[in-house]
């Protein structure tokens, strides 16, 4: 779930992913959000920006990519 959360944050706040093969041994490539995870949560702002955050005001396409996971 934490996992998950913190994805959705970065989609939030336009962190890039890292682009990681699939665990799964697909052979594709995969989005990853934990190494930007953790450079985010080591922010000394990540909660001031999470508080300032404009919630009211979402874009679509940003509601549209965290409704798919």
């Amino acid at each position: 779930m934490i996992k998950l959360v913190m994805e959705s944050i970065c989609v939030m706040l336009a962190m890039k992913s890292e682009r990681k093969p699939d665990p799964s041994g697909s052979g594709k490539m995969i989005e990853d959000y934990w190494g930007p995870s953790q450079k985010l949560l080591g922010d000394l702002k990540f909660l001031e920006r999470l508080k300032t955050y404009d919630k009211d005001n979402i874009a679509p396409p940003i509601i549209k990519k965290i409704r798919e996971k």
